[in-house]
């Protein structure tokens, strides 16, 4: 579901490219950086035998919740390991997962722009993902959270 909803947004913003909208390029510069991110996250993360399970990419101002937390279903015995990235005018993003009764996790809290949380769930179900915008110095910084499996 959340790819899916990528992907409708990839399909809106090239089909606007074609019609002639634009797209701010801090927006598509801010994109650049978290895929970048991701990308070499995927590698780290394939390198230690997990496998791209979904990704989102987002937009948070500083110190602010998300309007949506992120659903995922994670199968109980899996390995998860969930890692978040943010473009250049961030610092500081955090991770939680919580259940459905909004009780946390797991979550990953320093003080970085690259937070990791590891998580076996011993029940499938879905679970949700809460991004926190720490320390953003330019409104509102772009994030990007990937889960892999393994």
């Amino acid at each position: 579901m959340i790819r899916n909803r990528f992907r409708l947004w990839q399909l809106a913003f090239f089909l606007g490219l074609s019609l002639g909208f634009s797209v701010p390029s801090s927006t598509a510069q801010s994109t650049d950086q978290i895929w970048s991110q991701l990308t070499s996250e995927s590698t780290r993360a394939s390198n230690d035998g997990f496998a791209r399970f979904n990704y989102i990419i987002g937009y948070l101002d500083n110190d602010t919740e998300p309007v949506d937390n992120w659903p995922v279903y994670l199968t109980a015995g899996s390995a998860y390991r969930i890692v978040g990235v943010c473009d250049n005018d961030c610092t500081d993003v955090d991770l939680s997962l919580e259940d459905d009764d909004r009780v946390v996790l797991a979550s990953d809290l320093l003080e970085d722009d690259i937070p990791i949380i590891n998580f076996t769930p011993k029940a499938s179900a879905t679970y949700w993902i809460r991004p926190t915008m720490v320390v953003c110095t330019v409104n509102p910084c772009g994030y990007g959270i990937a889960v892999f499996v393994r």
